[in-house]
């Protein structure tokens, strides 16, 4: 029996770990984007849509266009992706097409890598800075079009507000004396069903903290990785795809 993601119900954890590396993908590029490309993020848009803001009533009109980059590259990043993912016929689940979007991000990441270590003495010129700007928020772009595509309930890999908004009504959810997924939970712990509890909501509400905390910690690494070496610091989020990537080819014939 193959579930609405396409996959048997025996690969949803399988599946998570995937969207956890994309999460990993997310945090470090936006750690990246903001240490290395003039305070900037570009993965989180409402973010940069306040920078923006800031930048414009500060009259930092070089921020405002590094913002406006930003912006300008994440839309064509998900109208790519929507052209792509919607070759199967807007089919949800992980298609071929869905492996197509993300190999298309990890073209784009290898371009934003290559640049970033070649182009990065410590200070990059303007032209450089936008152009590696664009090229991290298209690839952003493309993901969450990609992710948007699997519809999975409450999880977003490239912001973390709408995710932390849903685990935590979820988590109130399961806990309320007397709802009806508190009771379905407690039924299903007191039977030993532990698999039937990740499979709902349980599973859901440790999806979404987990990608709560994987944003965080890509952040750190990141981090650490910039203040160490920063022309290294672009290879953590390839990598991650590149797994994710793999992943997802072996997702496909689980």
């Amino acid at each position: 029996m193959m579930t609405t993601l396409g996959i048997r119900p025996s690969g949803t954890r399988f599946q998570s770990v995937v969207i956890l590396f994309l999460v990993w993908v997310a945090g470090s590029i936006d750690a990246l984007s903001y240490l290395g490309l003039g305070k900037v993020f570009t993965a989180n848009m409402t973010g940069n849509t306040v920078l923006l803001g800031l930048s414009i009533g500060q009259g930092e009109i070089m921020a405002a266009l590094r913002s406006l980059s930003a912006l300008a590259g994440f839309g064509l990043g998900v109208a790519t992706g929507a052209v792509i993912v919607r070759r199967d016929g807007g089919k949800a689940g992980w298609t071929s097409a869905v492996t197509a979007a993300l190999c298309v991000e990890l073209v784009i990441l290898t371009c934003l890598m290559v640049a970033w270590h070649f182009l990065n003495s410590g200070r990059h010129e303007e032209a450089v800075l936008h152009l590696l700007i664009v090229l991290a928020s298209t690839a952003m772009g493309v993901q969450t079009a990609t992710v948007a595509h699997l519809r999975l309930p409450g999880i977003v890999t490239t912001y973390i507000t709408g995710t932390l908004a849903t685990l935590v009504t979820g988590l109130v959810i399961w806990t309320k004396p007397g709802s009806d997924t508190s009771r379905d939970a407690g039924t299903m712990i007191r039977t030993g069903k532990t698999d039937d509890i990740l499979s709902g909501w349980g599973e859901r509400v440790v999806l979404q903290a987990l990608v709560f905390v994987i944003y965080v910690c890509a952040a750190i690494f990141s981090g650490i990785i910039y203040a160490w070496r920063p022309s290294f610091v672009s290879i953590s989020p390839l990598i991650g795809l590149a797994i994710a990537l793999a992943m997802v080819v072996a997702l496909r014939h689980f």
